[in-house]
């Protein structure tokens, strides 16, 4: 079970209300321990998203959750690199998240959909395993196929005893069924399955010995392109 992806009550702008003062909604907090308690393993998101009261934005929850618009997609906040300040709060999230919830999740996944700089990742695994060294890393793309590049550059920047300690342990990618105009029903296996499969073998060339998690599944089957029965179609 994935939670704190985007939005909601672990995220970042949930759970430090007000600014200085942190806590995990109870009922979220109970969640996660029912989950793990019944053999459930629970992949907890850092989502990278940044902090409105950083930017001395909905200071005033208790009237900004209902007068003012609560969806990232309309009204994203940024992200945990903007600022230096932001950055340290959004790293003092996660070292609260990890100690609260060590012993409880099985996964730390960093970002959602990652496109961040690639301090950011390493600063914030760093973070993690200082206050958890056991701590299980999860790496979040958008497309199996974007993994390799985010490997390629872990491998870059990083010396090899660092390394050992930066490579996720799973990586977290989104199987969309979802195809470009011309493909049909018939296409989809090549289009993503085989796509999955073609980018682990390129992970693991590259050293990569953790494993894939399909962090979120869309089936949008509807939108394949058929062909029409007749003309008047």
């Amino acid at each position: 079970m994935r939670v704190g992806a985007d939005a909601r009550v672990y995220t970042w702008n949930y759970v430090e209300r007000p600014k200085g003062k942190m806590q995990v909604d109870p009922i979220a907090d109970e969640t996660v321990t029912n989950f793990h308690a019944n053999g459930v393993n629970v992949v907890l998101n850092l989502d990278v998203k940044a902090h409105f009261l950083y930017q001395g934005r909905k200071t005033d929850w208790k009237r900004a959750r209902i007068y003012e618009l609560n969806n990232i997609y309309y009204d994203l906040p940024g992200w945990c690199w903007d600022t230096p300040e932001m950055f340290e709060g959004y790293l003092r999230y996660v070292e609260f998240m990890v100690r609260h919830l060590k012993g409880r999740v099985a996964y730390f996944e960093i970002g959602n959909e990652w496109e961040g700089p690639s301090y950011v990742y390493s600063k914030t695994v760093l973070a993690i395993k200082k206050l958890h060294p056991q701590a299980r890393i999860m790496a979040g793309v958008a497309r199996m196929s974007q993994f390799k590049g985010v490997l390629q550059q872990l491998i870059k920047e990083s010396q090899p005893a660092e390394l050992d300690l930066l490579m996720p342990d799973a990586v977290g990618a989104h199987p969309n069924t979802q195809v470009d105009a011309g493909l049909t029903l018939n296409d989809l296996k090549n289009f993503y399955w085989e796509e999955n499969r073609q980018a682990i073998k390129d992970c693991n060339a590259l050293g990569y010995k953790g494993i894939y998690i399909a962090s979120e599944v869309y089936t949008w089957a509807g939108q394949c392109t058929r062909p029409a029965p007749d003309s008047r179609s």
